[in-house]
């Protein structure tokens, strides 16, 4: 039986996850990993009116430890890494890319960079993730991407000319 019985090209975004992100009502991530924050709650030690036999200890200030963004991926891996996006896109003409950046709001990844074609013809957009110097993922560019509003630039070092349809 189809994954959608109402349109069976559909495509799921969210089928290799295990967890949605339900964000005012709409679904807006897959996530796969879950952990905690971590936390440090500090001690006070106290005495009670006159009683200096024994102390009482108290939660104090909690602090918690930030979020940390992995660092950024090395430019050949994103380069290989668009180049492989850009021929399965079986996309003509020479990639165009923007500058890395990170991530925002319920992206996969920490980093990303969008991709297109320079031929007028394909106006499609695509968005690839990384995380930990690795590709997380690739898509077709969606809105909260961004990838409609950024520069593109050539990829460096430029990929063989590919030729048009024919």
């Amino acid at each position: 039986m189809p994954q959608f019985s109402v349109n069976a090209q559909r495509f799921d975004p969210y089928k290799n996850f295990k967890f949605k992100v339900k964000w005012d009502g709409n679904y807006v991530a897959g996530i796969s990993k879950v952990s905690a924050l971590k936390r440090t709650t500090e001690v006070v030690k106290h005495r009670d009116g006159g009683d200096p036999s024994s102390s009482r200890k108290s939660p104090g200030r909690t602090e918690f430890e930030a979020i940390k963004r992995a660092g950024a991926p090395a430019p050949s891996t994103v380069q290989t890494t668009v180049a492989a996006e850009f021929r399965t896109a079986k996309l003509t003409g020479s990639p165009q890319v923007s500058d890395l950046h990170e991530t925002t709001g319920p992206q996969p990844g920490d980093w990303m960079v969008c991709f297109k074609s320079d031929g007028s013809e394909q106006a499609v957009r695509y968005a690839v993730f990384f995380r930990n110097d690795k590709p997380v993922t690739s898509r077709p560019a969606a809105i909260i991407d961004g990838c409609h509003k950024v520069d593109y630039h050539p990829l460096e070092p430029p990929l063989p000319r590919w030729p048009g349809p024919g």
